[in-house]
């Protein structure tokens, strides 16, 4: 923990409503059980919400009837606690669905002139997405020939209407000529770019959270969007047994270092370290139309005994960058890194942050800079209005190729 610094324990309050045809009906915050944000920021390109709600009946059955045409407005506020005063963490119209047709209604009929009693709400889960974020993923067919033109010029053609952090690219090369073929998707044309002029030779990320899109290398920088909010984040593990190490609630805010500071104990973090990757593959070798190689090694904890494991990879397209891409993205898997807390702002553990684990002196080798892999963030009823959130996160280790 660091010395003369306090900790700031965050909490939540959640507000909703369902909107069908620019009527807005409230829903008691009370009925809103608990919520769910899951950002995976490896295997999908969006994030996607979960919430247990007790609903009434009418609004049940009609959010059933109208689930094409109608929305719930999410709105989370965040607070420091035993502060009033409260910031929108998050404010949104979202698609939602149900895991299956089913109306109720026997209930409605019988509680149709009466107010309504406790036999007259439906406890549901209900999925929430931002179709807007799928939408302008597939909204258009991208398809082009392109003379005496940048790779970043390309993507800025179909990406410039999208908020997004974008690191600077490592490789940026001009075409004379560049035939983008008929294709649909931010996600397939990013692939398709990185093939043909790889972005950053460790590999790219990219997501699309509710405020803005992220193109990141696997270098693991900082990079700053100038919102006020500090780039770093430290990840303490403290020494000791599980019951040696006092519960720390939060984060600290060091406005001296200009970082936040996380410490966990034990019991709220692990470290996985993979030793089956390299027993697979530890050598990308790249070759092009005219024969020539390219051998990139990666050290993925390598055992004494272990014999080189190439994977070929054939290009014909002048991009000698692309394996090392490939092979830095691969390398990431070295370590993982999980952590669980409660009391976070949750505005900190973002992609573009840079994340530097010290951990306990068992793996003091495997400290160092990590990535964001996932982010998923719990919010439960704690009192009144009141919502406590819990994030579990996990960070792969970087592992530049040398």
């Amino acid at each position: 923990m660091a010395d003369n610094l306090k900790e700031t324990i965050y909490e939540y309050a959640i507000n909703m409503a369902y909107i069908l045809n620019g009527e807005e009906i409230s829903i008691d915050s009370e009925a809103i059980k608990s919520l769910v944000i899951v950002n995976d920021y490896e295997s999908t390109f969006a994030p996607i919400m979960y919430t247990y709600i007790s609903l009434p009946v009418r609004i049940y059955n009609s959010m059933q009837k109208e689930r094409d045409k109608g929305k719930l407005l999410v709105q989370i506020d965040m607070m420091v606690r035993g502060s009033k005063s409260r910031t929108t963490y998050l404010k949104k119209q979202l698609s939602y669905f149900f895991s299956n047709d089913d109306y109720d209604f026997a209930s409605e009929k019988y509680n149709k002139k009466e107010a309504y009693t406790k036999d007259s709400y439906r406890s549901v889960y209900i999925g929430l997405l931002d179709t807007d974020i799928i939408n302008d993923n597939n909204k258009k067919i991208m398809n082009n020939l392109f003379k005496n033109i940048t790779h970043k010029t390309i993507l800025q053609i179909y990406m410039g209407h999208i908020p997004i952090v974008m690191e600077p690219f490592d490789n940026n090369p001009t075409h004379d000529i560049f035939y983008l073929p008929p294709m649909s998707g931010i996600v397939s044309f990013l692939q398709f770019m990185n093939e043909n002029g790889s972005f950053f030779n460790s590999g790219y990320r990219y997501y699309r959270d509710y405020n803005r899109a992220y193109l990141l290398s696997n270098k693991g920088v900082a990079i700053n969007i100038k919102e006020g909010i500090y780039d770093v984040v430290n990840l303490n593990v403290e020494e000791g047994a599980d019951n040696e190490v006092p519960f720390v609630e939060g984060q600290v805010n060091d406005d001296k270092n200009k970082c936040y500071i996380i410490t966990l104990s034990n019991n709220e973090c692990s470290i996985d370290i993979d030793r089956v990757s390299d027993k697979v593959v530890n050598e990308y070798i790249s070759i092009d139309y005219m024969g020539s190689k390219n051998k990139i090694t990666i050290d993925n904890n390598k055992g004494i005994d272990t014999n080189p494991k190439p994977s070929l990879l054939k290009y014909f397209n002048g991009n000698s960058n692309y394996a090392k891409s490939i092979a830095g993205k691969y390398a990431t898997n070295d370590t993982t890194f999980t952590f669980q807390k409660e009391g976070l702002n949750g505005n900190i553990i973002c992609p573009h942050k840079k994340f530097m684990v010290k951990n306990e002196d068992a793996y003091k080798d495997k400290d160092g800079v990590y990535l964001l892999a996932s982010k998923t963030e719990t919010f439960a009823k704690y009192g009144g209005d009141i919502m406590r959130m819990t994030m579990s996160a996990t960070f792969k280790k970087v592992n530049l190729l040398k």
